[in-house]
Order: C-alpha cells, then structure tokens, then sequence
C-alpha cells in the first residue's frame, strides 16, 4: 500500500508490504514517484492519472510494475482519492497476482494440450460436477461445451454404471487412482462404452477426480465382428486350414475334424503332409509351394487319405496371408471335399453314356422295323394264298411268327429309348383322373387323408391317357412317399387356367388355356437345392 501527494505524484508513505514485495526501500521511496524509482513505466502512471480524472478513482487495473532488482510483478492496481486532516491524498493499493497469472498460464497451455488430446478428458469434484471438459468429451458425447459442462456425472451414467459412483469415488481417493469400463450417455439418448481411467488431483487448489476416458465402440465392435468370424468359420461346411509359414497347423475349423477324421488337438503344430494319400508326386507339391511362397495363390484338387484311411478328394484354394510390410506370415487353405459329388459326376456320364446307346439303339430300331414292316406284311399274304397243311404254308408261318418277334424286340428297343410314339388324342383329363383315384385310395393306406378338388367342366386337352395316367400316379406316389412316416394329407386338383401374354421367368408356356395338374402334400417338402434341379 502507498500514499501519494495529489499535486506531484510523490510517495508520502509505504507499507512494508511493498518493502518486502518490491525490495525498494522506505527511504527510497518516500519523496519519490513510482517512475523516478522504476517501479512504475510513465506511460502505465500517465493512463492511472487519466482514470482518476474521469472516474475519481482506479478499480483493480492489471498493470506490470517493476522491483528494485529489475524483475516485474503482475499486479491488480487500486487507487482511490482520500481526505486526511484536512488534505487530499491518493491512497492506492497493488495485490502481486504473478503467480496466479502463470498458474492460469500454465493452466491455458495445458488446456490448449488437453483439447488437442484423442481421449476424453474430464475433471470433476467428488459430487460430480464438471470443472473441465476437452473438446473430444463433446464430440463423443454430442453436447456443446455449455450443454456439458450444466450436466453432472450421475446425467451421463447409464444406470448400471451409476451404482459405481460411489465405490470407485472411495478407490480413487484411498488408491489414487482405478480404472474400470463404462457406459455413458449421448445426447440424442444412444450409449457409448468407454475404457475409464481415474485419478486423485489438484485442479485450481481444490481436490477433484481426473478422468481419461478412451471410447471403445470400434474395439467391441471388431471383437464382435471377429467373434462372428470365428463362429462362421466354425460352422463353415469348407475345410479350413491356417498355417505358420513354415507349414505348420496352426488353426483347423471343425469341418477338417469330420472329413479328416483328425481332431484339433492331434494336427495342432503337424504338417498337412500327414494326409498325403501318395497319389501326387514331389513335382505337384514342389510346384504348389513354388506359387504360395511367392506370394500367389494356388487352386487346385488334392487326392488325400483320411485318418482312417480312407481317401477323399477335395477342391482346394490355397493364398498367402501377409503383415502391413507385404511379408508372408501364414497361409490359408479353403478345402471342398467332392469325392461325393465326382460319384455323381460319374453316374452322370454313365447316364449320358446310356442315354446315347438309347438313342443308337431307337435308330436301328427304327430301321430294323422298316426292314421288318414287308416282312410280316408279305408272309401274312402268303398265309391266306397258301393252302393248309402245306410245307410252303408252314415255312411262311414260321416268317411270320419270327417277324413278329422282331415286331416285339423293336418295341421293348423303344421302350428302353423311351422313342416309342405318342399317341395323343382329345381326352377329358378329369374322367382318367377318376381311375386313378380309385387305384391310389386302394394302395394308400387310410391314415392319409387323399382329397380331390377336380373341376368337371374342365375342357378336353390334347394328350396321351397313358401318359397322364402315369404322371398322375407317380406325382401322387411321390406325394405318399413324404407323408408315409405319419399321417397327413395329399390334395389333388384340376382346374383351367389362362397364361398371360408372353412368356414369363416362371414358364414357358405361350398365351392360352390351359389345363393345371397338381398334387400337393403336407409333408417335409423339397431341399432348395433338389428344388433347383427338379425340372
């Protein structure tokens, strides 16, 4: 504290306050003004007179006042004018502030550091109540600065994590510091999980919690996803083999379990090559490591034995698996057992191969019936011109009779080519379903309901009974086969219908009307995958 002389600004009087403070001497100052001594620049003394002129007295102006060794001191300056005995004296005031200004200094650059920070930063008191925030604890949370920091800790806990408040609020102040996992709210109501971090500190000379808080959505939801990778792979039908690159298992999925016969536990650290079957020489594995170590994938079919010894074949993708650096670090293998399906390959060239011979055999029966079409038809003629009892006739008979055979074994050929002919005529599809009706309910037993809906008016269509008849009852038949195991219901039904005009994905059918046949049941159904194959 000083008192000054109004008329020239000079110190009447200082407390030791501002002896200790500054380091002028009381001898020094008295008489002098703040500026002969240094302790004030004129241009801050000028600027104090000038409110003081204005305003008749000066509230709390930061100024930079000097000490005797030359240092500043930060200042909060206040001058107010005063009658003592009769005359006017300036009694001013200066409180030293510098080390508040460069805690809040050191304060701002930390905040600043704090903003910048990837982690949520919050401290609070051990009431919750915010006292800071940085700018990612508002990104994560979707409120601006104002909107958070009115909140309290216990608005953004989701309920589970509020009954921790108080227990870890004991760990951080008898520990220091806890960490644990939590879920906050947003704003707009969705929850966020986040890694949690706390710790015991002093933020503005009062005791209060800081929080480093790591959002953890992306990590969850790539465990999750993993997760799911893992069950997939599991249940994955296709072999799966992953390797160290030196060929060692390093993972098989379940799938290599039942085909190979090995488990897990047995292939773990081996090499595949304790499914070589010998079917393969060096050069085909030579070759296959040549194309994997290079970083190439190789696709190819492997003969293999199983742990049995059985041998199975399967088709086999093999791929490089490479680190951020493009270095191999493992492989993978995705393996398909076809032996079954080469089975079938097998009876489908088989079937094709008898198809074929089927039509080879319907043309020479085709032939061999014009051969023998004047054959019977001359001996029958010569029957009726030769008398009987006579060698002739009985040499012509023995011509007919052979031809005839013919006749037979060119239709049993046509038969097995399925190229006998057709014989289709205008026929009422209702009156042939009648028969089969009747034949069906005698063979059915009669735990299995057989209903008809047959339209009677249906119109003739253009067909061969025969073959109607037949569908019928292997549509119905088949029918019974998938509701044998119990009982249930086979519906069988005729109607007319009128197909639209052009064809469609579902039909080829041209425009028109048609007579619909069908025959539904309430059993197990069909596979989606015979579905696709059953026409």
């Amino acid at each position: 504290m000083t008192m000054t002389n109004i008329e020239d600004g000079r110190f009447l009087d200082v407390n030791d306050a501002f002896v200790s403070h500054t380091g002028f001497s009381r001898h020094l100052a008295i008489g002098s003004t703040s500026t002969d001594i240094g302790f004030a620049k004129t241009e801050d003394r000028k600027r104090m007179i000038n409110i003081l002129r204005t305003q008749g007295r000066v509230r709390e102006l930061e100024l930079d006042l000097h000490r005797a060794d030359g240092s500043s001191m930060t200042c909060l300056y206040s001058s107010e004018i005063l009658e003592i005995h009769g005359k006017k004296r300036l009694l001013s005031t200066a409180v030293d502030i510098t080390k508040r200004k460069n805690t809040e200094e050191k304060l701002r650059v930390m905040v600043e550091m704090l903003d910048t920070a990837p982690n949520s930063i919050i401290v609070h008191d051990y009431e919750g109540r915010f006292l800071y925030a940085n700018r990612k604890t508002f990104e994560i949370h979707g409120y601006d600065e104002n909107e958070f920091m009115s909140l309290n800790l216990r608005d953004v806990d989701v309920p589970e994590s509020r009954s921790l408040i108080e227990k870890r609020r004991r760990e951080v102040i008898a520990k220091g510091e806890t960490s644990f996992q939590v879920s906050h709210y947003r704003k707009d109501g969705t929850t966020v999980p986040l890694e949690v971090s706390l710790k015991f500190v002093n933020w503005a000379d009062r005791p209060a919690i800081l929080s480093i808080a790591t959002d953890i959505s992306d990590r969850i939801q790539a465990a999750m996803e993993r997760d799911r990778l893992t069950h997939a792979i599991d249940q994955a039908g296709e072999v799966i083999i992953i390797t160290a690159k030196d060929g060692s298992i390093q993972y098989v999925n379940p799938a290599f379990e039942k085909i190979t016969g090995y488990s897990r536990k047995e292939v773990l650290g081996q090499n595949p090559r304790i499914l070589k079957s010998g079917q393969h020489d060096e050069d085909f594995y030579a070759q296959l490591w040549d194309t994997i170590s290079n970083g190439r994938t190789w696709s190819g079919r492997f003969v293999n034995r199983a742990k049995g010894g059985e041998l199975y074949t399967e088709e086999a993708t093999i791929s490089p698996v490479k680190d951020a650096t493009g270095t191999i670090v493992s492989y993978v293998a995705v393996k398909r057992d076809i032996t079954h399906e080469l089975v079938i390959e097998q009876q489908l060239q088989q079937a094709q191969k008898m198809e074929s011979i089927g039509n080879l055999a319907g043309g020479i029966a085709h032939d061999f019936n014009n051969i023998l079409f004047p054959i019977v038809g001359m001996s029958e003629m010569l029957l009726d011109d030769l008398p009987p009892g006579s060698v002739e006739r009985e040499n012509a008979e023995v011509i007919f009779k052979a031809g005839k055979r013919g006749g037979d074994l060119v239709r049993q050929i046509l038969a097995f080519s399925r190229q006998s002919e057709v014989k289709k005529m205008p026929i009422r599809i209702q009156q042939v379903l009648k028969e089969v009706m009747k034949l069906s309910r005698a063979a059915i037993p009669v735990n299995i309901n057989l209903t008809q809906n047959i339209q009677n008016d249906c119109s003739l269509v253009q067909a061969d009974p025969t073959q109607i008849h037949q569908i019928a009852m292997n549509l119905i038949t088949n029918a019974y086969h998938a509701v044998e195991p119990g009982s249930g219901t086979i519906a069988v039904r005729l109607r007319e219908v009128d197909v639209g005009s052009g064809k469609t994905a579902e039909s080829e059918l041209l425009p028109g009307r048609y007579a619909l046949l069908s025959v539904s049941d309430s059993g197990v159904g069909i596979e989606p995958a015979t579905m696709q194959k059953i026409f």
